[in-house]
């Protein structure tokens, strides 16, 4: 995911994204070098 954060003049914060490619998460884990946890909670 490609993402891009602003504030706008009042002082809101905006969060724009797009997917750039869907990934399991043993994928993304391998990808970024994190490890992918599941809370359960």
């Amino acid at each position: 995911m490609s993402a891009y954060r602003a504030k706008d003049p009042e002082g809101h914060i905006w969060t724009f994204g797009v997917t750039v490619q869907r990934m399991k998460p043993e994928q993304w884990d391998e990808a970024s070098g994190l490890k992918t946890r599941m809370r359960l909670d």
